[in-house]
C-alpha cells in the first residue's frame, strides 16, 4: 500500500509502561480494520529500559514505526509522532487505553463525516472493581457528556475541551494550529490545543462508538497525585491563555461541582456511593491545592 493510502495514523506516546502498551497494540492488532491499511507510531519518551525490544513482535502484525525522545512530555512526544505520519488523520491514544473492534471504524466514518472537526471517544473504565479508578473514569465520563458530547458542535469557548487520550484529528488541521503546546509538561496540553481549537473557529464531535477501555489500576495515592497535577496543569493552562491575551477561562459554576459530586449516585451498589462521593470531594481539594500550588510557585518566579 502506498504511504498516502492510509486511512489513519495512530499516535502512541510511552514513558516506560511496556505491559500495558502490549495490551494496546495488541487491541490494535484485533481491530476490525484489513491489516496494514493503518499505521501506528510509538513514542519512546525516556522509557527505561527503550521499549525497542517489546515492540519487535508487533512490527510482524502491524504497520508499527517508533522513535525515541529523552523524556520531554507527551505533547512533544505526540507531535514528533504527527510530524513523520503518512495519513490524513492523526488518532491520538494513550498507552494504557485499549480499543474496541470497531474504534477505528468509528472514527473513520466520523471523520468522512465531520471532516473539520476534532472528534473525540468516551474513556471508559476497564477496572470496574478499583474505586479509585472508578470515580477517576466518572470524572473523565463527566467532563466528556459535559464538554464534548452534551455540546456536540463545539459551542463557545473556554469550557469545552477534548482529551488526549482518544482524539482524532485532520492532519492538516492540526499542524496548520502548530500542535501541541510543548510547555505543558506536567498536564493540560489538551486543554491548550482545545482552546486553540476552538478559536480558530473549528468544532468538537463526540464520537460515541470510539470507546477506549482505561487499563490503569489506582491506589488512593495516586489517584490523589494525579488530581493534583491535574490541578497545577489547570494553573499552567490560565497562565497561558494570558500570556496570548486571551481572556481568563470562564470559571466553572456552582452547580457543575455539585452534579460532579452526585455521579456517586449512579453507582449501581448503594453501599459503594459514599466511599466514590468522598472519593470526587478529595478530587476536587487536590485539584484545589495543586492548582494552588502552582499560583504560588509562580508568583515566587
Amino acid at each position: 500500500m502506498d504511504k498516502a493510502e492510509y486511512s489513519a495514523s495512530v499516535v502512541i506516546p510511552s514513558s516506560g509502561r511496556p505491559a500495558v502498551l502490549e495490551a494496546t497494540l495488541e487491541a490494535l492488532c484485533n481491530l476490525d480494520a484489513p491489516r496494514g491499511s493503518f499505521e501506528v507510531i510509538v513514542v519512546d519518551d525516556g522509557a527505561v529500559p527503550p521499549l525497542q525490544d517489546r515492540l519487535r513482535p508487533y512490527r510482524e502484525r502491524l504497520v508499527l514505526r517508533s522513535l525515541r525522545l529523552e523524556g520531554r512530555g507527551p505533547g512533544a512526544a505526540r507531535n514528533a509522532a504527527a510530524g513523520m505520519a503518512f495519513s490524513q488523520l492523526l488518532i491520538f491514544l494513550d498507552d494504557d487505553c485499549v480499543p474496541v473492534p470497531h474504534w477505528l471504524r468509528a472514527y473513520l466514518d466520523a471523520g468522512a463525516e465531520f471532516p473539520d472537526c476534532a472528534l473525540a471517544g468516551p474513556i471508559l473504565n476497564a477496572l470496574p472493581g478499583n474505586l479509585c479508578s472508578e470515580a477517576f473514569h466518572l470524572i473523565f465520563g463527566y467532563l466528556y457528556s459535559r464538554h464534548v458530547a452534551g455540546k456536540p458542535e463545539g459551542a463557545g469557548t473556554h469550557a469545552p475541551f477534548i482529551i488526549s487520550a482518544n482524539f482524532a484529528v485532520p492532519a492538516e488541521l492540526f499542524r496548520s494550529l502548530g500542535g501541541f503546546d510543548e510547555q505543558f509538561r506536567v498536564a493540560a496540553e489538551d486543554r491548550m490545543f482545545s482552546e486553540n481549537w476552538l478559536r480558530s473557529g473549528r468544532k468538537f464531535r463526540a464520537v460515541g462508538d470510539a470507546r477506549v477501555y482505561h487499563n490503569r489500576p489506582l491506589t488512593a495515592r495516586a489517584f490523589v497525585k494525579q488530581q493534583f497535577v491535574y490541578g497545577r496543569g489547570s494553573m499552567v493552562f490560565r497562565r497561558a491563555v494570558r500570556q496570548r491575551g486571551w481572556p481568563d477561562p470562564t470559571a466553572e459554576s456552582a452547580s457543575f461541582y455539585r452534579d460532579l459530586l452526585l455521579v456517586a449516585l449512579r453507582d449501581p451498589d448503594p453501599l459503594r456511593r459514599p466511599v466514590i462521593f468522598l472519593l470526587l470531594a478529595l478530587s476536587q481539594i487536590a485539584t484545589a491545592a495543586g492548582y494552588f500550588t502552582e499560583y504560588a510557585s509562580g508568583e515566587r518566579a
